[in-house]
Order: structure tokens, then C-alpha cells, then sequence
């Protein structure tokens, strides 16, 4: 988050706002103190909403049937599933869509 964040300061934007769930890997005390120091909102969603964050839940369900449909045509053991959506989400990266006339998401 703080890489990201210095990223996003280096090349001009100020993020006002950081929209997570409410799972313990991301909100912790740290964190809400670093981001109050940065003058940037934490913003969670109400526990046990998936809905709440649709865009995010449509991408995973993407790349999970991706993924299973990669490995049942290949017959590949299911101790490759890691590999298996991270090759999907390398296929989505590489796939130019209509929303980004016509570039990949990479290369937007």
C-alpha cells in the first residue's frame, strides 16, 4: 500500500480515499495510522458484502473460471491452481478490450 501510494505521489495524483474490505491483512492499526498521517480516508465495506465491491468480485470470478477451464481441458492436477489464475490474470492483462479502445489493460 505504501509503495503504491508513493507511486501514485510520484507521478502527481494525491489519493484522497483507500476502499477495502475488512479483512485483516489490510486494515490494521498501523495502517489507519499511517494512512490518518497521509490525510487519506480508509474506507471499508460492511462485513460480509461482496456485492459492495462488484468490479473486484466480477474480476475473481473471471479468472477462476478461466483458470478451471484451463486446467479440465489440459487435465492438470489441481495442486497447479496457483499457477492456473496467474496464468489467466496474465491472459486478461494481455487481451485488448472494447472499455480501452481497443489496448490491453498492460499497456493502459
Amino acid at each position: 500500500m505504501k509503495d503504491y501510494v508513493t507511486y501514485l505521489e510520484a507521478h502527481g495524483f494525491r489519493p484522497q480515499a483507500f476502499c477495502c474490505d475488512e479483512g485483516h491483512e489490510f486494515v490494521t492499526n498501523a495502517l489507519k495510522m499511517w494512512l490518518h498521517s497521509k490525510g487519506i480516508e480508509l474506507q471499508t465495506t460492511a462485513p460480509y458484502s461482496p456485492s459492495q465491491n462488484g468490479a473486484a468480485e466480477r474480476l475473481n470470478q473471471t479468472l477462476v473460471e478461466r483458470a478451471r477451464a484451463m486446467m479440465i481441458a489440459r487435465d492438470v492436477p489441481m495442486f497447479l491452481w496457483e499457477y492456473a489464475i496467474r496464468h489467466a490474470a496474465y491472459l486478461r492483462d494481455c487481451t485488448p478490450t472494447k472499455a480501452l479502445a481497443g489496448k490491453t489493460p498492460y499497456e493502459a
